[in-house]
């Protein structure tokens, strides 16, 4: 009797442990426009993850969109929104590329995707373990309304 149960604990203890190991996607953040240190505490969060789970690969899916930006005047600060300049994802995206470089994560296990456009700027952070589908993009935009000029305040250089 005590046998069997001991044996009936061991499976049940080794299919919990194989159905943690899940083999979905999983977005771990996601979030619009913010602040440089916000900015770069959940990439290095996301960077600590990815080394947690050394089977598998990063997805960083960036949505092109309006953005809001903190503005301080002498008569206090409110927010602003403002249409994206074109192209603005991808410079994003080269941004992210230098924080990872900073971080030495030089060619770490993680794909850029420009993800098309949403109303507001979104990036989305998956883990993938290997096996696993990787994530689709998922726009709500077909096309977007730019403004013109310079990208305002996207990057956070090291």
């Amino acid at each position: 009797m005590n046998r069997n149960l001991l044996i009936l604990l061991v499976l049940f203890a080794l299919s919990a442990s194989l159905f943690s190991q899940s083999k979905e996607a999983r977005q771990v953040d996601e979030f619009g426009s913010n602040e440089c240190e916000d900015l770069r505490s959940r990439l290095d969060t996301f960077l600590v993850e990815l080394q947690n789970n050394p089977q598998s690969t990063g997805f960083v899916i960036v949505y092109e969109g309006k953005y809001t930006q903190n503005v301080h005047n002498r008569k206090g600060s409110k927010q602003k929104t403002y249409l994206p300049v074109f192209g603005e994802a991808a410079l994003r995206i080269k941004s992210f590329r230098q924080h990872f470089v900073f971080r030495g994560q030089a060619g770490g296990p993680y794909l850029f995707i420009d993800g098309g456009y949403r109303e507001f700027h979104t990036v989305e952070l998956w883990i993938v373990p290997d096996g696993a589908k990787p994530p689709l993009a998922k726009p709500t935009l077909d096309t977007m309304k730019y403004r013109k000029g310079r990208p305002l305040g996207l990057g956070c250089e090291e």
